[in-house]
């Protein structure tokens, strides 16, 4: 079931960690404003084809998973 539902969160997630890691960085390089971030948002949207194409093409997989457990385990209907 949690492959899934969930399938490729690890890649999704390493992304936006590695974004959120940069733009941290560059904050504490310019600080105490903050230029222009596009750079940093262009090279994660580059990353984030594949993967959100993996994720998206996984979604109706997905979506049967969740409506099949509903149907077999109230406590997943209850969270």
């Amino acid at each position: 079931f949690e492959a899934d539902v969930f399938h490729n969160f690890g890649s999704l997630r390493m992304i936006h960690e590695e974004l959120l890691r940069n733009l941290h960085a560059r904050q504490e390089e310019q600080h105490p404003t903050m230029g222009p971030i596009s750079d940093l948002i262009y090279d994660a949207a580059l990353k984030w084809g594949d993967a959100y194409q993996e994720y998206a093409s996984n979604l109706p997989k997905a979506l049967f998973a969740i409506d099949e457990e509903k149907k077999i385990n109230p406590k997943f209907v209850a969270f």
